[in-house]
């Protein structure tokens, strides 16, 4: 199971939804990765969801699209994530 946190934009997708709240679109997680296409944002979210982290809420109109937003598991780990990189920062130099 904690092998899919260690995928590739698994943490920073977790502290991107932590930060902002929910994503309108895949293409927005996309802009804030800094990645260039939608494949490996697509196949990100689909695994966190599959953990229960994220929720996917795909749009009943067009254009066609999936609004991202953490679960309240998803928070709770997104938050511990956060936690580990404020350590991690305060940790440099020592």
């Amino acid at each position: 199971m904690i092998e899919k946190l260690e995928r590739r934009h698994a943490l920073r997708t977790l502290l991107i939804l932590l930060e902002k709240g929910r994503l309108e679109s895949l293409s927005d997680l996309v802009k804030l990765l800094g990645v260039r296409g939608m494949a490996a944002a697509s196949r990100c979210a689909k695994e966190l969801e599959e953990l229960g982290l994220v929720k996917l809420n795909p749009a009943m109109k067009p254009p066609l699209t999936v609004e991202i937003e953490l679960t309240s598991l998803g928070r709770k780990v997104a938050e511990h994530v956060r936690a580990i990189e404020e350590l991690l920062k305060r940790g440099e130099g020592s």
